[in-house]
């Protein structure tokens, strides 16, 4: 007879939700990553517009030329606020699922402590069983000998 631990689907499921959400995890931070290179993109480029503003306002100055480099830096600062409270956000969440990730471990590892348990018992009462066997074996072939010793 073997050990069917009654829990075993709940076990896998938790399991599942483990895998899951460390698939969720990776994302995120694959999103995280992809977020701080868009950052690093913008201010390179917020940079550039700087330097050639700079030099556009020295000398004669072209006004349509400077109101565009302007018009260009603001557009390039708003998607840098939109793109670091998407990294805010992206981090907030990978924190969350963090939280999620280590609570749903643990409640792993409560099933799995369980299992062990419960197949360290089975275990015990096989090995109870066993013996109890081995003792009635050992009392039969005693019980004929001493049968065949009076015949």
């Amino acid at each position: 007879m073997s050990l069917t631990f009654t829990l075993q689907p709940v076990l896998n499921y938790r399991q599942r939700i483990v895998e899951s959400l460390e698939m969720a995890l990776a994302r995120l931070l694959r999103a995280e990553q992809d977020t701080l290179k868009d950052i690093a993109m913008l201010r390179e480029v917020e940079h550039d517009l700087f330097a050639d503003l700079a030099a556009r306002q020295q000398g004669l100055i072209d006004l349509t030329v400077v109101f565009q480099l302007r018009a260009q830096l603001k557009t390039v600062g708003a998607r840098l606020a939109v793109h670091t409270r998407t990294l805010n956000e992206v981090r907030q969440q990978i924190a969350n699922v963090r939280t999620e990730i280590v609570n749903a471990q643990q409640e792993k590892e409560t099933l799995e402590n369980l299992k062990a348990k419960e197949e360290a018992k089975w275990q015990l009462a096989e090995a109870a069983r066993e013996a109890r066997e081995r003792d009635d074996i050992y009392i039969a072939r005693a019980h004929r000998l001493q049968e065949a010793d009076h015949v």
